[in-house]
């Protein structure tokens, strides 16, 4: 299992989540919940029963897209709700946001107890790491990968979160491996290995 030192590990939901979660419950009225959306500048607030469980979420789609002639939250918010777990890789989240068109989730624990909540927002901060701290990470991951690289190593450069990579391994799966454990790296946007050469290639 990936330590949290190990740079091919993904980062996870607890590690970009907000953790100061508002929520509210399905006694709520209405307009208090369209209240707190607006104070706090949040896109939706998930809504919990009195045991403290995830019940549903209220979130501006449902001001928007229903008929908004009801009292409290509980007539009004959407269920089920589709949630995230603290251990969900970011990757996977984000295209779980993508496919539903949301722009945040609920984020629970195993006793469906809201912990945080994530954002697309949230999901940037991975896109935010700085260049230097990415290639950092890409050279490590391809040493820890123990990929049969001839001398002097693999050249790396990162620009914007591309990464390119220079160099010669043994064999041309190698190419594939290496650009696999740069692209398991968080941060990378995109990586280019069109010039590392492996010496079978070119005994060929």
């Amino acid at each position: 299992m990936a330590g949290p030192d190990d740079p091919t590990r993904r980062l996870t939901v607890a590690e970009v989540m907000t953790t100061d979660v508002v929520t509210v419950s399905t006694s709520t009225p209405v307009k208090e919940a369209a209240g707190l959306m607006s104070e706090r500048r949040i896109a939706a607030i998930p809504v919990i029963g009195a045991d403290g469980t995830l019940v549903g979420i209220i979130s501006e789609t449902d001001f928007i897209g229903k008929r908004v002639d009801v009292e409290v939250v509980g007539e009004l918010m959407s269920a089920p709700v589709v949630t995230a777990r603290p251990g969900d890789p970011v990757p996977l989240v984000a295209r779980i946001l993508l496919a539903r068109n949301v722009k945040s989730l609920p984020v629970v624990d195993d006793g469906a107890q809201v912990v945080g909540i994530v954002s697309r927002a949230d999901l940037l901060k991975v896109f935010l790491r700085s260049d230097r701290d990415i290639r950092r990470d890409v050279i490590a991951s391809i040493a820890a990968s123990a990929i049969d690289v001839e001398p002097p190593g693999i050249g790396v450069t990162v620009i914007d979160g591309v990464v390119t990579l220079t160099g010669t391994v043994r064999t041309t799966g190698d190419i594939g491996r290496v650009t696999t454990a740069a692209i398991a790296v968080s941060g990378v946007v995109h990586v280019r290995s069109d010039d590392v050469s492996s010496v079978d290639r070119r005994g060929s």
